[in-house]
């Protein structure tokens, strides 16, 4: 920057769409770069380095705790769709058990009370979405502790997925939050390629005190409009 000294960008994650990442440097253990700017015009160099990298735009802001919204085009252009659950109204097998409630106009939420977490309690959930696509499942949760802080996902009958979701300040307070594949530094939702037609989600009690009270099915497209790309444990806002 402004014939300064050259930073090596390197150790990007590969990842199978564009997603936002800040400069950092590698021998600084991926600590995002500060740059000193003063008023007026400046210039930057971006110099290629290995094959098959690509950068396709760049964001300069004095907000550290600024992210833009949504990781860019993804398989083409579609179409928002959504589909909203309550998984109370699944089929409920014990442990995990239905609280009723009144927060925030939710009826009820489910998870498991008591510490045992060992044994197999689950809500079995069958959705229908109208459009072949690319998915992301959502839940509003809540995650008293490091210790209740997590459940089992399963679509379809296929593999478990441990869901981990970030601890609030606030044992009470309840979040929107994707299931996701997560690394050190970006929440990345799963995407889960779905066809048109009848689906069935199995969520399994993992930790006691971890609880879900609704759920949300959207598209990549409806997902983007909604969501910006978040770090760490920043929870995701309202949906």
């Amino acid at each position: 920057l402004d014939g300064g000294n050259w930073i090596r960008w390197n150790g990007l994650r590969p990842y199978d769409r564009w997603v936002w990442i800040e400069v950092f440097d590698e021998s600084e253990l991926r600590v995002p770069v500060d740059f000193n700017l003063q008023k007026g015009d400046h210039h930057l160099e971006v110099a290629y380095r290995e094959d098959d990298t690509w950068l396709d735009r760049l964001l300069i802001t004095d907000d550290p705790h600024y992210y833009p919204r949504g990781y860019g085009q993804f398989n083409g252009e579609s179409k928002p769709v959504r589909t909203e659950l309550q998984p109370e109204q699944g089929r409920i097998t014990a442990p995990m058990e239905i609280r009723r409630s009144d927060i925030s106009g939710s009826l009820a939420s489910v998870g498991v009370s008591a510490n045992r977490e060992r044994e197999l309690g689950y809500a079995d959930i069958d959705f229908a979405i109208p459009a072949t696509d690319d998915y992301v499942i959502l839940g509003r949760v809540q995650a008293p502790s490091d210790e209740e802080n997590s459940f089992y996902i399963s679509l379809n009958g296929g593999e478990e997925v441990i869901w981990h979701l970030p601890e609030q300040d606030d044992r009470d307070s309840w979040f929107w939050y994707p299931v996701s594949g997560r690394d050190e530094d970006l929440v990345t939702p799963a995407l889960y390629k779905l066809q048109k037609g009848t689906h069935s989600l199995r969520i399994r009690n993992r930790e006691a005190g971890t609880r879900i009270d609704q759920i949300v099915v959207c598209n990549w497209s409806d997902f983007l409009t909604r969501f910006a790309t978040v770090k760490g444990s920043t929870i995701l806002a309202g949906f």
